[in-house]
């Protein structure tokens, strides 16, 4: 079953998160509510086939995270345009960041959160959380 919090509407996300956005979240939701794997990632596979998404749709994690609704750790053998090099896939699960829905992420009104986020993109072109947003 899945829980889509109450949250997500009553504070606003839904209505300002794009619909690239809007999906990306709920795919992430999903593969925490429902692990395929020992970690939450998800191949481009099964990023295409059981969700439907484009890469497009897969890079919005800066984004969320920014937003503080995720929390990504990038696979180190990525790159920051997402190629890879000399990957292995003997004993070594896939190059995918791992994410996880944060707990509190959207406990804050969306409004506020965004302005300041989008604000803070729009003159450093950096994706960083706010301040009092970054994980201890």
């Amino acid at each position: 079953m899945h829980r889509h919090p109450d949250r997500f509407f009553t504070h606003g996300w839904v209505h300002l998160l794009t619909p690239s956005e809007i999906a990306a979240y709920l795919m992430w939701l999903d593969v925490n509510q429902n692990p395929q794997h020992e970690e939450p990632y998800v191949t481009g596979a099964e990023r295409a086939g059981a969700y439907g998404l484009t890469r497009e749709a897969f890079e919005t994690h800066q984004a969320l995270q920014a937003f503080g609704l995720v929390d990504v750790v990038p696979d180190v053998m990525r790159h920051d345009d997402g190629k890879y090099t000399d990957y292995n896939p003997e004993g070594r699960p896939p190059p995918c960041h791992r994410v996880t829905v944060t707990a509190d992420g959207l406990n804050l009104e969306a409004a506020p959160r965004i302005t300041e986020v989008l604000n803070r993109y729009a003159a450093t072109a950096d994706w960083g959380r706010p301040l009092g947003a970054r994980p201890l």
